[in-house]
């Protein structure tokens, strides 16, 4: 069984969220590099933006187990984090910076945000919007983020953007939009401009195994993995000898790839899954003149 929506994440929170990252980083049945490397590659990207937040009222959109937010706190920021799961809030109140009052959580859905117009400095969504399959809910959750967004503010997205849309058969919620509806999403309605874009993640080596994947449909590695974790189903003995092997060379891969994701990222950012978009709002006189 597919579980979607609410249902998906309340269960991802219960089972792996005491794990922190894991619950919201790639899939929290992943072996080995996987999490980690995902991990690793948002927070290079994210680095000097995340370290220009003293002061600011910080809203973390999707803020699941409280990873940035906690990490927001750290530097000095107003952070408040909302998240379509109870149980994700929960682990998330017992994060440092919630804990000590820095970070304020509570449970709300992106496209309708319980906060008045132009009340935050810096609004965050690292791979939530990917998440809302419904095009209109994605939608109505981008004119929500750049509501709540200060004149001059800023909105910063991380999210899956391949150069063209393409179906996917992940057996949890995701949308692989292409870079150009991300953009026109954002800026069809003169209200907030692109400031930056970046790659995220080249994958040079081991996106030819998510290729085999996808073109296999799953008979290489189950595509319903995840959802068997989660409803404890048990796997069978050649299940699991299939999935370590796969695995061990997805590490491999990884362990390749990674410097070329580093040096590589912003000079091809086109060929890279995910992309960092950074916008900012526009006041009335900015949209005036446009």
């Amino acid at each position: 069984m597919v579980y979607k929506g609410k249902d998906f994440w309340e269960r991802t929170a219960e089972k792996f969220g005491k794990s922190g990252y894991r619950a919201v980083v790639g899939a929290p049945t992943s072996l080995g590099l996987v999490n980690w490397y995902a991990d690793f590659l948002q927070k290079t990207a994210l680095k000097s933006i995340l370290n220009n937040c003293k002061g600011a009222r910080v809203l973390d959109v999707g803020c699941g187990v409280g990873r940035w937010s906690s990490r927001l706190s750290e530097t000095g920021a107003d952070v408040v984090g909302i998240d379509i799961s109870d149980n994700m809030i929960k682990e998330a109140g017992r994060r440092p910076g919630a804990q000590d009052g820095e970070a304020k959580f509570l449970v709300s859905i992106a496209a309708k945000l319980p906060f008045g117009d132009s009340v935050f400095d810096r609004v965050f969504s690292i791979t939530v919007l990917q998440h809302i399959v419904d095009d209109e809910e994605w939608r109505r959750s981008i004119l929500e983020l750049i509501r709540v967004t200060k004149s001059g503010g800023k909105i910063v997205i991380l999210e899956i953007s391949p150069p063209e849309r393409r179906a996917t058969d992940l057996d949890f919620p995701t949308a692989f939009r292409s870079t150009d509806e991300w953009l026109a999403a954002f800026t069809e309605r003169s209200e907030a401009k692109l400031e930056q874009i970046e790659g995220v993640d080249l994958s040079i080596f081991n996106r030819p195994l998510d290729i085999i994947l996808q073109k296999t449909k799953g008979r290489i590695l189950s595509s319903t993995e995840y959802s068997r974790q989660l409803s404890n189903e048990t796997m069978s003995i050649k299940f699991r000898a299939l999935k370590m092997t796969w695995y061990i060379l997805l590490n491999m891969a990884i362990l390749l790839s990674l410097p070329l994701d580093l040096m590589l990222r912003n000079r091809l950012p086109k060929y890279c899954l995910h992309k960092l978009f950074i916008f900012r709002k526009l006041s009335l006189e900015d949209t005036d003149q446009t």
